[in-house]
């Protein structure tokens, strides 16, 4: 947790390169690692590194005309809160289930301190990908009713919005329960993927955003409804293995 509201600090900051992110809390991250059990990677630690990946910029408390932007030159993977510069929020209440499986994680540090500035990273990830036809299209109608935006279909960087017609992906990670009695009050909360290679084993992808759903498919506080998804799928065999980079 005392890690997590450094990130959250320090996204807010202005930094005097914008790849020192990473760099700046390396030391605050070691002194935190006895305190969290598995490996550090890019900002999150693996024994915590679903709920490290439900994060999404806060659109309320960014700059007046400052937006989000895609760190470049690269500094950490699309799936890392430290890839973007913009103020980030995270989910920190509990929830029912998760929905993914996690494989195998790597991150190439460019120099041999793990904390420090990274080359390159990926994490496999085995989970039900639900195909989002033209996300332009609801990406827009979102943008008129700004406060529906924020958490319930969100890009992270206006950088990434995909051309009108383009299909992405929802790879739902975890389910909360409103009333745990009452299955049509369930949440999925997950990512919004972009396929980066279709002939890499296992299929590429990088994280282009965050998404909400509703039991029935309904992208929360709207009426947009998500036309491939069914609840039942979830509980299927069809999973697949998917490299988030």
């Amino acid at each position: 947790m005392g890690l997590g509201i450094v990130r959250l600090n320090l996204s807010e900051c202005s930094l005097t390169k914008s790849n020192d992110k990473l760099v700046a809390i390396a030391g605050i991250a070691k002194t935190f690692e006895s305190a969290f059990e598995g490996t550090y990677l890019a900002g999150i630690w693996s024994s915590n590194i679903v709920r490290g990946l439900l994060w999404w910029v806060n659109k309320d408390r960014n700059l007046v005309g400052k937006s989000s932007i895609r760190a470049l030159p690269y500094r950490a993977p699309s799936w890392s809160w430290a890839s973007v510069d913009g103020p980030i929020r995270q989910r920190c209440s509990e929830f029912s289930c998760v929905l993914v499986k996690v494989g195998e994680t790597r991150v190439i540090s460019t120099t041999t301190d793990q904390f420090g500035e990274v080359d390159r990273a990926y994490i496999d990830v085995r989970g039900i990908l639900f195909a989002v036809p033209d996300a332009r299209a609801i990406f827009e109608e979102f943008q008129k009713a700004p406060t529906l935006l924020e958490l319930c279909f969100s890009l992270d960087t206006w950088m990434d919005l995909p051309e009108r017609g383009e299909e992405i992906q929802f790879l739902p990670l975890v389910r909360y329960d409103e009333d745990p009695g009452d299955e049509k009050t369930y949440k999925f909360l997950g990512l919004l993927l972009y396929l980066e290679d279709h002939c890499s084993i296992p299929c590429t992808y990088r994280r282009i955003g965050i998404a909400r759903l509703n039991w029935d498919g309904s992208i929360a506080n709207s009426n947009t409804q998500l036309p491939s998804w069914s609840p039942s799928r979830l509980e299927s065999d069809k999973s697949e293995w998917l490299k988030l980079v």
